[in-house]
């Protein structure tokens, strides 16, 4: 059982993940380098981590998987926005970016929704196993989709 601090540093160290991949992350997205690659390889890492800090059995494994997880996370955020503004359409282009940051709180909506459903049923890590899970599918996903369709530099 973790004290209030200790659950607190776990929480805040996705975050801190978030921060330092956001600063890391201009030095991945230039010109020449294969978005697709790098989106596939920071989701599937992600998906590693998520079940690692649920299966981690020492506090420090699993801050390190959670830093992890927020350095990965921070590939789709940045992207996605960028991604929409390359290819949507003029006229709906705030529409799609919108609906596009809308998906997190959503997605973190229905996880804590899910949570206690898991938690009853199951233990609190099955919360991370399925999102862990879920992203299979985006991962296989991109994997068929072609560079020139993610390729936000060509299309400037």
């Amino acid at each position: 059982h973790l004290d209030n601090f200790n659950a607190g540093v776990l929480g805040g160290t996705v975050y801190l993940g978030i921060l330092v991949g956001s600063l890391a992350t201009s030095h991945f997205f230039v010109p020449g380098n294969r978005v697709k690659n790098m989106l596939v390889v920071a989701l599937a890492i992600n998906a590693v981590a998520i079940c690692g800090f649920g299966l981690a059995d020492n506090y420090i494994l699993a801050l390190l998987f959670r830093l992890i997880s927020g350095f990965c996370q921070v590939f789709m955020t940045i992207f996605v926005p960028v991604w929409a503004d390359a290819f949507a359409p003029q006229k709906t282009k705030s529409i799609w970016i919108s609906i596009l940051l809308l998906m997190s709180p959503v997605g973190i909506f229905f996880a804590m929704m899910l949570t206690p459903v898991f938690q009853e049923r199951m233990s609190w890590e099955w919360a991370f196993y399925f999102q862990a899970i879920a992203t299979i599918p985006v991962i296989v996903g991109l994997v068929f989709t072609s560079d020139e369709s993610l390729d936000t530099f060509g299309a400037a």
